[in-house]
């Protein structure tokens, strides 16, 4: 069987998926007259799938690094500079 979904929706079935998935493991079980019905092991293994193909098909993100402004003459000859601590951390 084949069947053909945007990465949209793809993304929204994975993610309604999932939620089902927790509500199934965690919250049905405390539920009166809970009976179990399914493989959580098999429906937690296609959601990764799942995921995975998400992932695959999405496009990546730039990902910016912390520190984005810094420029090398900023840089003290001194060496590295301590971090900053917090109004009233003291020395540890």
């Amino acid at each position: 069987m084949t069947l053909k979904l945007t990465v949209e929706e793809l993304r929204l079935l994975t993610t309604m998926a999932s939620d089902q998935l927790f509500r199934k493991e965690f919250i049905d079980p405390k539920m009166p007259g809970y009976r179990p019905n399914g493989d959580i092991n098999l429906a937690k293994s296609l959601v990764n799938r799942l995921r995975l193909m998400v992932d695959q098909k999405s496009p990546k993100k730039k990902i910016q690094a912390r520190g984005a402004g810094w420029r090398p003459e900023k840089v003290s000859s001194n060496g590295p500079t301590p971090p900053a601590r917090a109004p009233g951390e003291e020395n540890v």
